[in-house]
């Protein structure tokens, strides 16, 4: 997973979809810093949806990623409530 988001490449996209569901948390992380690369609206859908994960790495490389998207993930992350989530709040 470290090598599709560290290095994207047109296929790494639904492996990163897949991998963002992964039970071990070092992969969600992986698929959430990478998905930041594709600006779809599923790799969207599915950081916002990783902004809720249990984890706080998770969390986290789903705000930086969302962040790095511009004006589409900027706007997920301003949604965001400070008292939900203040990692994803302060990321924007």
């Amino acid at each position: 997973v470290k090598v599709y988001a560290r290095n994207p490449q047109i296929d790494s996209a639904q492996v990163l979809l897949a991998c963002i569901e992964d039970p071990e948390e070092k992969v969600r992380a992986e698929a959430a810093h990478g998905l930041g690369y594709f600006a779809s609206r599923e790799a969207i859908d599915k950081l916002e949806q990783a902004l809720k994960d249990p984890s706080w790495n998770v969390r986290l490389e789903a705000a930086w990623s969302l962040k790095r998207m511009g004006e589409s993930g900027r706007l997920i992350l301003e949604k965001q409530k400070p008292e939900a989530d203040r990692i994803a709040y302060e990321t924007v």
